[in-house]
């Protein structure tokens, strides 16, 4: 993500109607803009949100852009030189991958039956069912904020309780990623704080094989 929010920056930086595009270390980009109401209105009209914090004090014109998988940064740029009539220069890293980080894992128990695949360099739209509606919308977001790809399939004893099914689920994915993660080359022992619009939570997982979990 740091890399796809440094590359976004620099392509918004070359579209003249872009004022300016401040620091950032979260997963998503203010920016200042020539006419924000404008520029979001465009984009709903082409399915794509970003959100206008024009009514916060000093951030006149500026709106939040998430930073998103490498597709929808690329549909976000299409969209905006479009609207613009602009092209900027593409960086290279925005459409290329990464590796070959993926796993699969089948579980089968007498209480659930689990397939999960994670593609830690394919970030796309995740395919979630655990028969589990609200659990459905949280693992959603792992593969969203994440920028990972994941496919779930789940059949559980939802008719006795839902906890297997829960606890099923976190074990397998947790299997999942560490094959995905393969040697592990690359990975940070310390992660990022980031406080949401609405709410704040935390949870800080150690990658480095030891066993440790705090929420």
């Amino acid at each position: 993500m740091v890399e796809l929010r440094k590359h976004l920056a620099d392509v918004l930086m070359q579209f003249p109607a872009i004022k300016k595009v401040f620091p950032s270390d979260a997963n998503f980009l203010l920016v200042r803009v020539q006419d924000a109401n404008f520029l979001c209105d465009e984009l709903a009209k082409r399915k794509i949100i970003i959100r206008d914090r024009s009514s916060q004090p000093l951030l006149k014109n500026c709106v939040r852009i998430s930073v998103g998988s490498r597709e929808e940064i690329t549909r976000l740029i299409d969209a905006m030189s479009e609207i613009f009539d602009f092209q900027p220069e593409i960086p290279k890293l925005i459409g290329s991958t990464q590796g070959n980080r993926c796993a699969i894992t089948q579980r089968k128990t007498k209480e659930t039956d689990i397939t999960i695949e994670v593609r830690l360099d394919e970030p796309g739209t995740s395919t979630i069912a655990t028969g589990i509606g609200f659990f459905d919308h949280m693992l959603d977001q792992i593969a969203r904020h994440g920028n990972i790809g994941l496919k779930i399939k789940v059949n559980g004893d939802l008719g006795i309780d839902e906890h297997h099914t829960v606890e099923d689920t976190g074990i397998v994915l947790g299997e999942t990623l560490l094959k995905a993660l393969g040697n592990k080359a690359g990975i940070k022992r310390y992660g990022f704080y980031l406080p949401m619009d609405d709410s704040e939570a935390s949870c800080a997982i150690d990658l480095g094989g030891r066993i440790s979990l705090e929420v």
